[in-house]
């Protein structure tokens, strides 16, 4: 199982990507400025900036 992060995850290629993804059995981290309800155990949403240096670096893990 693969991870995957997906910026602008609420969107509408976003939401068709995580899906996808999710399906075929891989772990995604989502992040978008837009709050993201999508519900999946393989699956974690991230409201906030990519432009945030801060978030990018935690959500990266460095």
């Amino acid at each position: 199982m693969k991870t995957y992060l997906i910026t602008g995850n609420a969107g509408f290629f976003g939401s068709i990507l995580k899906q996808d993804l999710l399906r075929d059995g891989h772990f995604c981290v989502g992040i978008d400025r837009e709050v993201d309800d999508y519900r999946h155990e393989n699956y974690i949403s991230v409201t906030g900036d990519i432009c945030d240096k801060n978030l990018a670096k935690n959500l990266l893990g460095i």
